[in-house]
């Protein structure tokens, strides 16, 4: 079947107070954090599994990839700051030992220059 160009020609242009009634159509923007329609490509057997458990808990799967990935986020932050209190805990006692084997050279140091 052929597809016949449509002709607009007849159809009156809209006037402003049209245009000001227009509204957005779609889902809309809900909360704080409106959430951003991406496109992604998932292995079969990754979706067939999301889609699996957000059924199994009553979710859309979308959301539920949504969670997991929050989760990781919030779990990779949580490790970054333990690990960066981790380091810092470490610096402390090394730093704190250098001063005191510092301190200890500079009193043998100074008994052996200068001895009493």
């Amino acid at each position: 079947m052929k597809r016949r160009k449509i002709d607009f020609s007849e159809i009156p242009e809209l006037s402003e107070e049209q245009l000001a009634r227009m509204r957005r159509v779609g889902r809309p923007a809900r909360g704080d954090r409106p959430r951003k329609l991406i496109s992604i490509r998932l292995d079969q057997r990754v979706l067939a599994w999301v889609k699996a458990v957000a059924s199994e808990k009553d979710r859309p799967y979308q959301a539920l990839i949504n969670h997991i990935l929050e989760k990781e986020i919030r779990d990779q932050a949580f490790f970054d700051l333990a690990m960066e209190r981790a380091i810092r805990s470490s610096l402390k006692i090394v730093l704190n030992s250098m001063f005191l084997l510092i301190q200890s050279f500079l009193l043998i140091t100074e008994s052996v220059i200068a001895p009493r």
